[in-house]
């Protein structure tokens, strides 16, 4: 909970520096590899493949973060005996539990804004700012539905106590079905509705990737997308807190194996 511990540590920079500069570069040789097969479906960047995999990545590492972090800080709080006392301190559990699933959101920001400076500077991307801020505003259209989907996954695993390790992998499944690292109109069609249909990232990817290639015009679904996401970032942080009552009222352990 330490700002200063959690991400200003002497060597925080260097790792994150280091782990960005590695995660573009096999994502740069990468497309070297696979682009031959995969140049008709890159309608996005006219065949570039690194193009597609590190806006893939960019676009997605706070969804995916998102995804698993509200089960995992609650878990830490409560294994740690420190969530009660926070909750007394600020007199709200709903406000805690946003705290906890928003509190890494500096370090992904930083590691973002390293990584989009890293591409620049050594591998040549090129971008623009105009396509970029429609980006991030349709993230900030679509963050309430995220941090939604987080707070019913952290509910479910709160309910369960277990099922926590799993979201990870899960994360990554929906966001190969999303099209994160390849396009998904190289499977079967029906294969790609089922990908359209499960993934919570697909329209998001598909409409953050238009306006990067500065093709996107559908802001009315985008005002909708938003509203959406806010009634359904409310029933899911009830949920969440009801799921805390219940388990204190039966006297049950708050432990998340």
């Amino acid at each position: 909970m330490d700002l200063k511990n959690t991400y200003f540590r002497s060597y925080f920079f260097l790792y994150e520096i280091l782990s960005v500069y590695l995660t573009v570069l096999v994502y740069f040789y990468s497309s070297k590899a696979f682009v031959p097969d995969l140049n008709l479906k890159m309608d996005f960047y006219q065949g570039n493949f690194f193009y597609y995999l590190f806006w893939g990545d960019f676009l997605l590492r706070i969804p995916q973060s998102l995804f698993s972090h509200p089960a995992r800080n609650l878990r830490l709080a409560i294994q740690d005996n420190t969530f009660d006392s926070m909750v007394l301190m600020s007199g709200s559990p709903k406000l805690i539990l946003f705290s906890l699933a928003t509190m890494s959101f500096l370090r992904e920001i930083i590691s973002l804004g390293l990584m989009l400076f890293c591409a620049a500077l050594f591998f040549e991307l090129k971008f623009d700012f105009l396509y970029l801020a429609q980006a991030v505003l349709i993230f900030f259209a679509f963050l309430p539905f995220f941090l939604g989907v987080g707070f019913v996954l952290a509910g479910v695993v709160l309910f369960f106590e277990r099922g926590e390790t799993a979201l990870a992998s899960l994360s990554t499944i929906m966001a190969i079905m999303a099209g994160m690292y390849f396009p998904i109109e190289v499977f079967p069609a029906f294969i790609q509705r089922l990908c359209n249909f499960f993934s919570p990232y697909g329209y998001f990817l598909r409409s953050s990737r238009l306006a990067l290639s500065g093709r996107f015009d559908d802001w009315s679904m985008l005002v909708v997308s938003f509203i959406v996401g806010v009634c359904f970032f409310c029933v899911a942080l009830d949920f969440v807190d009801r799921v805390l009552n219940h388990k204190k009222k039966k006297g049950e352990s708050l432990i998340i194996n």
